[in-house]
This record gives C-alpha cells, sequence and structure tokens, in this order.
C-alpha cells in the first residue's frame, strides 16, 4: 500500500464521520453530535498537518484554515456544554437552589448565543468553502509524487514529528503557564494519536499501543483543561449573576482544585507514550 493511500482512507473516513455528526439543523444539533463533528474536523486538520509533505502545500494549508475556523466555531458551544455539564452535576448535591437556577440559565442564555454564531457561520460563504474542502479531501487530495511511497518504509519517518513535538511540549511544562502549557501538551498527544491511528493497518499492534497511550494522555489532560475552563467560566458567572457568587466560588475552588491535581499526575501517561514510542521505534528499524 502507498502511503498516500493510507492517508486517503483516513481522511475520506473523518469526512463521512464529520457529515453524519454535523447535521442539517443547528437547533436538531445535540451536544454529541457537535462533540463529533469537532473531533472529525480536528483529526482531518491533524493528519494534514503531520503528513504535509505528501499534499500541494497551498491547498493543505488553505483547506485547515477553513477547518479551523469552522472547529472553533463549534467549539463555543461544545466547551459550555462540557462547562455546564460539569458545573450542574457537582451543583446537584448544593442545597442553593436559587443559586443553580441562576446558573442554569446564565448557561442557558449563553449556549443559545453561541447557537445563533454556529448558525450564522453556517450560513456564511465560508462554511461553503468547508464543505467544499471535505468533499476534496474526502475524493481526491491533491497527493504529491511523494505520496507513492511504500507506506510500511515511509510511515515511520511521519510519526517521529508529532513525537518530538510531544516530548518538547511536556519539557516545556516545568516553567510558565502550567495549564497553557499543559493545553499543548495535549494538542499533541491528538496529534500523535491521529498518526498513529492512521498507521494501524500497515505498523500494526505497536501502532495501535501508542495511539491507545497517547489518547490515554489526551484523556487525562482533557478532564484536566475541562476544570479550568469551568473555573474561569464561574468566575464570569459570579459578576454576570451574584446572587450565585458564593456558589460560584464553592464550585470554582473544587474545579481549581481538581485541575491541579491531573496537572501534578500526568506524567505516569507520559510515560507510557514514551515506552510504546520506543517500542515502535525499535521494531520499525
Amino acid at each position: 500500500m502507498e502511503v498516500g493511500e493510507l492517508l486517503s482512507a483516513d481522511l475520506a473516513r473523518a469526512v463521512a464521520d464529520f457529515r453524519n455528526s454535523d447535521g442539517p439543523v443547528v437547533g436538531g444539533l445535540t451536544p454529541d453530535a457537535i462533540h463529533d463533528a469537532r473531533v472529525a474536523l480536528r483529526r482531518i486538520r491533524s493528519n494534514l498537518r503531520t503528513f504535509r509533505r505528501l499534499v500541494d502545500p497551498g491547498w493543505s494549508s488553505a483547506a485547515r484554515g477553513e477547518l479551523a475556523w469552522y472547529e472553533s466555531v463549534l467549539g463555543g458551544v461544545r466547551d459550555l456544554d462540557v462547562t455546564g455539564a460539569r458545573l450542574l452535576g457537582a451543583s446537584e448535591r448544593l442545597d442553593d437552589r436559587k443559586a443553580v437556577a441562576a446558573i442554569t440559565a446564565l448557561l442557558a442564555t449563553e449556549r443559545a448565543a453561541r447557537l445563533a454564531d454556529l448558525q450564522a457561520g453556517r450560513a456564511s460563504p465560508r462554511y461553503s468553502a468547508t464543505l467544499a474542502y471535505l468533499a476534496e479531501a474526502a475524493t481526491r487530495p491533491p497527493l504529491r509524487e511523494r505520496a507513492r511511497l511504500p507506506a510500511r518504509k515511509a510511515l515511520l519517518p511521519y510519526l517521529e514529528r508529532p513525537w518530538r513535538d510531544l516530548r518538547a511540549a511536556a519539557g516545556a511544562v516545568r516553567g510558565g503557564d502550567a495549564d497553557a502549557a499543559l493545553h499543548v501538551v495535549r494538542i499533541r498527544a491528538k496529534q500523535l494519536r491521529y498518526a498513529a491511528e492512521l498507521a494501524t493497518p500497515v505498523l500494526g499492534p505497536d501502532a495501535t499501543r501508542l495511539a491507545r497511550a497517547a489518547a490515554g494522555l489526551q484523556r487525562h489532560l482533557g478532564v484536566q483543561r475541562d476544570a479550568v475552563l469551568a473555573t474561569s467560566w464561574l468566575e464570569h458567572a459570579a459578576e454576570e449573576a451574584p446572587e450565585a457568587a458564593f456558589l460560584c466560588g464553592q464550585l470554582a475552588a473544587e474545579q481549581e482544585a481538581f485541575a491541579e491535581e491531573q496537572a501534578a499526575s500526568w506524567g505516569r501517561r507520559e510515560d507510557e507514550v514514551r515506552r510504546a514510542w520506543r517500542r515502535l521505534a525499535a521494531r520499525g528499524r
């Protein structure tokens, strides 16, 4: 199998996942559908980045830009859905019904506004451009000559880039803004995961093991990121709904403590990725 065939097949599957999730009516999009559509776009963008030398660079850059735009529009709704689920679940055990009602109402108002932004985005020319790039990605991505190389020979060097990026991101956590640095680690883990999943049909169980380890690191840092975003939203909510300020403070303290706990314990997940990479790299040479 040629490496370009492998990339084309992965792009086509991700586009199909997107189409199955990005429903025709914004009001009918469930939180799960929005999440799935966003994940599909991320996978496409990530693998176009990792395997960019296989694809026409002008087309790839433009496609990734349009997909990133629509992903961000979906993300405005999705991030609020995650925050709402976390906070409403935590507030169920508290007695201040008036404050909980204020938080619930604020979440609903903001979600309606973000759905309106999503509706406007989907009515814009950029959405049509996004769909056009997705159609090309699914059926005729403009592959370069090097995409004809045998996949077994070509894949490992392409996986080395996201692996090096992940190591660099992990090294940067030691200083500066830890939350921001861990967010970058999570992004790099996703990129390595998607590349390893693409390679699995050719590189076999060792690639599967690497993909699973990277997914574990991604999930661990994902819930840490969710708690960070929830804390930030609660600070905003305390200003918008003063009657809920005390409850917002309680919940913010809990979310912040959880985020710190996750931030302190991600190293084990990174070690699993490191071991999986070493095994794959050793067998690939």
